[in-house]
Protein backbone atom coordinates (compact mmCIF):
# COMPACT_ATOMS: atom_id res chain seq x y z
CA UNK A 1 0.00 0.00 0.00
CA UNK A 2 1.40 3.55 -0.89
CA UNK A 3 2.08 5.96 2.16
CA UNK A 4 0.97 9.72 1.49
CA UNK A 5 3.12 12.07 1.32
CA UNK A 6 1.90 14.02 3.89
CA UNK A 7 2.11 10.86 5.72
CA UNK A 8 6.31 10.47 5.06
CA UNK A 9 6.66 13.99 6.23
CA UNK A 10 5.52 13.07 9.62
CA UNK A 11 7.13 9.95 9.91
CA UNK A 12 10.56 12.10 8.69
CA UNK A 13 9.77 15.09 11.57
CA UNK A 14 9.10 12.49 14.62
CA UNK A 15 12.36 10.51 13.22
CA UNK A 16 14.01 13.61 13.55
CA UNK A 17 13.22 14.77 16.60
CA UNK A 18 13.78 11.50 18.05
CA UNK A 19 17.06 11.34 17.02
CA UNK A 20 17.68 15.15 17.91
CA UNK A 21 16.38 14.37 21.81
CA UNK A 22 18.52 11.41 22.18
CA UNK A 23 21.59 13.55 20.82
CA UNK A 24 20.30 16.48 22.98
CA UNK A 25 19.90 13.72 25.85
CA UNK A 26 23.29 12.00 25.14
CA UNK A 27 25.18 15.65 24.90
CA UNK A 28 23.93 16.56 28.44
CA UNK A 29 24.57 13.27 30.36
CA UNK A 30 28.11 13.28 28.91
CA UNK A 31 28.81 17.15 29.03
CA UNK A 32 27.92 17.92 32.84
CA UNK A 33 31.09 14.99 33.75
CA UNK A 34 33.08 17.10 31.38
CA UNK A 35 32.36 20.36 32.72
CA UNK A 36 32.67 19.13 36.25
CA UNK A 37 36.34 17.88 35.00
CA UNK A 38 37.38 21.23 33.78
CA UNK A 39 35.77 22.90 37.13
CA UNK A 40 38.04 20.32 39.04
CA UNK A 41 41.26 20.57 36.55
CA UNK A 42 40.91 24.22 36.85
CA UNK A 43 41.14 24.90 40.77
CA UNK A 44 44.07 22.47 40.31
CA UNK A 45 46.03 24.40 37.81
CA UNK A 46 45.09 27.74 39.84
CA UNK A 47 46.98 26.18 42.83
CA UNK A 48 49.65 24.60 40.57
CA UNK A 49 50.08 28.14 39.07
CA UNK A 50 49.99 29.97 42.56
CA UNK A 51 51.94 27.15 44.35
CA UNK A 52 55.49 28.39 42.83
CA UNK A 53 54.88 32.42 43.77
CA UNK A 54 53.58 31.05 47.28
CA UNK A 55 56.59 28.90 48.21
CA UNK A 56 58.86 31.20 46.18
CA UNK A 57 57.77 34.30 48.88
CA UNK A 58 58.84 33.03 52.31
CA UNK A 59 62.12 32.06 50.90
CA UNK A 60 62.26 35.68 49.55
CA UNK A 61 61.11 36.91 52.40
CA UNK A 62 63.67 34.93 54.63
CA UNK A 63 66.59 36.58 52.42
CA UNK A 64 64.91 39.66 52.99
CA UNK A 65 64.53 39.25 56.86
CA UNK A 66 68.57 37.84 57.04
CA UNK A 67 69.46 40.83 55.53
CA UNK A 68 68.14 43.18 57.35
CA UNK A 69 69.41 41.15 60.55
CA UNK A 70 72.91 41.58 59.00
CA UNK A 71 72.02 44.87 57.90
CA UNK A 72 70.82 45.40 61.53
CA UNK A 73 73.88 43.87 63.23
CA UNK A 74 76.59 45.06 60.67
CA UNK A 75 76.70 49.00 62.89
CA UNK A 76 76.95 46.94 66.09
CA UNK A 77 79.69 45.02 64.86
CA UNK A 78 81.72 48.38 62.99
CA UNK A 79 81.07 50.27 66.87
CA UNK A 80 82.79 47.39 68.33
CA UNK A 81 85.37 47.47 66.03
CA UNK A 82 85.69 50.99 66.41
CA UNK A 83 85.59 50.83 70.06
CA UNK A 84 88.16 48.44 69.90
CA UNK A 85 90.52 50.16 68.10
CA UNK A 86 90.30 53.65 69.15
CA UNK A 87 90.33 53.46 72.82
CA UNK A 88 87.94 56.33 75.10
CA UNK A 89 89.94 58.85 77.05
CA UNK A 90 87.95 59.71 80.08
CA UNK A 91 88.58 63.63 80.87
CA UNK A 92 89.93 64.04 84.26
CA UNK A 93 88.51 67.12 85.58
CA UNK A 94 91.23 69.70 86.77
CA UNK A 95 92.47 69.58 90.21
CA UNK A 96 93.42 72.80 92.27
CA UNK A 97 97.22 72.42 92.52
CA UNK A 98 100.02 74.81 93.61
CA UNK A 99 101.40 76.75 90.68
CA UNK A 100 104.25 75.53 88.91
CA UNK A 101 106.98 77.56 87.32
CA UNK A 102 110.05 75.51 88.09
CA UNK A 103 110.28 72.34 89.50
CA UNK A 104 113.15 73.52 91.52
CA UNK A 105 111.77 76.57 93.10
CA UNK A 106 107.37 76.83 93.02
CA UNK A 107 104.59 78.27 94.80
CA UNK A 108 104.77 76.71 98.44
CA UNK A 109 108.41 75.63 98.45
CA UNK A 110 110.32 76.54 101.52
CA UNK A 111 114.12 76.95 101.20
CA UNK A 112 116.82 78.03 104.27
CA UNK A 113 120.67 78.82 102.75
CA UNK A 114 123.62 78.73 105.39
CA UNK A 115 126.40 80.37 103.59
CA UNK A 116 129.59 82.44 104.55
CA UNK A 117 131.03 85.81 102.36
CA UNK A 118 133.77 85.42 100.65
CA UNK A 119 134.49 89.02 99.80
CA UNK A 120 133.52 91.11 102.76
CA UNK A 121 132.19 94.70 102.37
CA UNK A 122 133.08 95.86 105.97
CA UNK A 123 134.85 98.35 106.87
CA UNK A 124 136.61 98.22 110.88
CA UNK A 125 138.32 100.81 110.70
CA UNK A 126 141.44 100.04 113.11
CA UNK A 127 143.74 98.59 111.02
CA UNK A 128 144.43 95.23 109.80
CA UNK A 129 145.89 92.23 111.92
CA UNK A 130 143.84 90.30 114.51
CA UNK A 131 141.33 87.25 113.68
CA UNK A 132 138.73 87.59 111.64
CA UNK A 133 135.34 85.98 111.42
CA UNK A 134 134.12 86.05 107.72
CA UNK A 135 130.01 87.12 107.36
CA UNK A 136 128.14 84.08 108.24
CA UNK A 137 124.35 84.63 106.44
CA UNK A 138 121.19 82.48 107.33
CA UNK A 139 118.28 82.95 104.93
CA UNK A 140 114.86 82.09 104.25
CA UNK A 141 112.97 81.90 100.90
CA UNK A 142 109.25 80.89 100.42
CA UNK A 143 107.02 81.00 97.21
CA UNK A 144 103.74 82.33 96.75
CA UNK A 145 101.58 81.04 94.95
CA UNK A 146 100.47 84.29 93.41
CA UNK A 147 100.63 84.36 89.32
CA UNK A 148 103.00 87.23 88.69
CA UNK A 149 104.51 86.60 85.20
CA UNK A 150 106.56 83.56 83.74
CA UNK A 151 108.61 83.56 87.59
CA UNK A 152 107.68 82.87 91.32
CA UNK A 153 107.60 85.39 93.94
CA UNK A 154 109.93 83.99 97.11
CA UNK A 155 109.46 85.94 100.33
CA UNK A 156 112.04 85.56 103.40
CA UNK A 157 114.34 87.59 105.52
CA UNK A 158 117.97 86.63 106.18
CA UNK A 159 120.42 87.50 109.66
CA UNK A 160 124.20 88.03 108.90
CA UNK A 161 126.59 88.59 111.36
CA UNK A 162 130.49 88.95 111.16
CA UNK A 163 133.26 90.29 113.39
CA UNK A 164 137.46 91.46 114.22
CA UNK A 165 139.44 90.74 117.25
CA UNK A 166 142.82 92.25 118.43
CA UNK A 167 143.97 90.62 121.27
CA UNK A 168 141.35 90.41 124.13
CA UNK A 169 141.54 94.08 123.73
CA UNK A 170 138.89 95.53 120.80
CA UNK A 171 136.15 93.48 119.13
CA UNK A 172 134.54 95.22 116.14
CA UNK A 173 131.39 92.98 114.92
CA UNK A 174 128.99 93.68 112.19
CA UNK A 175 125.25 92.93 111.97
CA UNK A 176 122.18 92.82 109.41
CA UNK A 177 118.56 91.72 109.63
CA UNK A 178 116.59 92.02 106.88
CA UNK A 179 113.69 91.30 104.85
CA UNK A 180 114.36 89.73 101.41
CA UNK A 181 112.42 89.57 98.28
CA UNK A 182 113.08 87.21 95.16
CA UNK A 183 111.62 86.45 92.23
CA UNK A 184 112.85 83.00 90.41
CA UNK A 185 112.67 82.20 87.01
CA UNK A 186 114.05 79.21 85.31
CA UNK A 187 116.68 80.11 83.15
CA UNK A 188 118.05 77.14 82.50
CA UNK A 189 115.41 75.19 82.02
CA UNK A 190 116.51 72.80 84.29
CA UNK A 191 114.67 71.13 87.32
CA UNK A 192 117.28 71.19 89.29
CA UNK A 193 118.81 74.57 89.16
CA UNK A 194 116.65 77.25 90.61
CA UNK A 195 117.86 80.77 89.41
CA UNK A 196 117.19 84.05 90.68
CA UNK A 197 117.34 87.96 91.28
CA UNK A 198 116.17 90.14 94.30
CA UNK A 199 116.86 92.41 96.95
CA UNK A 200 117.11 93.27 100.98
CA UNK A 201 116.07 96.41 103.04
CA UNK A 202 116.94 95.81 106.78
CA UNK A 203 119.15 97.63 110.18
CA UNK A 204 123.28 97.11 109.62
CA UNK A 205 124.27 97.57 113.27
CA UNK A 206 128.25 98.16 114.15
CA UNK A 207 129.38 97.84 117.94
CA UNK A 208 132.26 98.62 118.96
CA UNK A 209 134.06 96.68 122.01
CA UNK A 210 137.24 98.09 123.81
CA UNK A 211 138.47 96.60 126.94
CA UNK A 212 141.42 98.56 127.77
CA UNK A 213 142.21 100.65 130.97
CA UNK A 214 141.82 104.01 130.64
CA UNK A 215 140.47 107.01 132.14
CA UNK A 216 137.31 106.60 130.92
CA UNK A 217 137.32 102.82 131.48
CA UNK A 218 136.00 100.53 128.92
CA UNK A 219 134.63 101.41 125.95
CA UNK A 220 131.26 100.38 124.20
CA UNK A 221 129.75 102.17 121.12
CA UNK A 222 127.52 101.15 118.44
CA UNK A 223 125.60 102.62 115.71
CA UNK A 224 122.99 101.68 112.90
CA UNK A 225 121.27 102.63 109.86
CA UNK A 226 119.30 101.37 106.93
CA UNK A 227 120.51 99.50 104.18
CA UNK A 228 119.49 98.18 101.20
CA UNK A 229 121.19 95.37 98.74
CA UNK A 230 120.68 94.30 95.38
CA UNK A 231 121.51 90.50 94.50
CA UNK A 232 121.60 87.87 91.85
CA UNK A 233 121.70 84.01 92.95
CA UNK A 234 121.86 80.37 91.40
CA UNK A 235 120.89 77.15 93.67
CA UNK A 236 121.80 73.62 92.31
CA UNK A 237 119.88 70.72 94.04
CA UNK A 238 121.52 67.01 94.33
CA UNK A 239 118.51 65.81 95.95
CA UNK A 240 115.11 66.83 96.62
CA UNK A 241 116.02 68.32 100.16
CA UNK A 242 119.62 69.04 99.89
CA UNK A 243 121.67 71.72 97.25
CA UNK A 244 124.38 74.48 97.04
CA UNK A 245 124.14 77.88 96.02
CA UNK A 246 125.81 80.87 94.95
CA UNK A 247 125.30 84.82 95.49
CA UNK A 248 126.40 88.22 94.34
CA UNK A 249 125.17 90.86 96.22
CA UNK A 250 125.99 94.86 96.70
CA UNK A 251 124.66 94.50 100.55
CA UNK A 252 126.20 95.72 103.47
CA UNK A 253 128.22 92.17 104.53
CA UNK A 254 129.26 90.50 101.17
CA UNK A 255 129.84 90.99 97.84
CA UNK A 256 130.20 87.20 97.17
CA UNK A 257 128.44 84.73 99.52
CA UNK A 258 128.91 80.02 99.02
CA UNK A 259 126.53 77.47 101.04
CA UNK A 260 124.16 75.37 101.52
CA UNK A 261 120.28 74.85 100.92
CA UNK A 262 117.46 73.08 102.22
CA UNK A 263 114.15 72.34 101.00
CA UNK A 264 111.32 71.36 102.45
Amino acid sequence: MKKSPLLKDICALTFIAFISLTSQSATAQTGKPAAKAVTAAKPASTVAAKTPPAKAKPAVSQKTSAQSSLASVSPVISATESTLETPTVTPVAPTATKRKTSAAFEGGTNVVNLGIGLLDNLDFGYGSGGSTLKPITISYDRGLTAEVGPGTIGVGGLISYAHRKWDDDLKVSFMYFAAKGTYHYDLLQNDQIDTYGGLTLGYARTSVKWDEDTMLGDYDASEGEVKVGFLVGARYFFTEQFGGFIELETGPMSHLSLGLSTRF
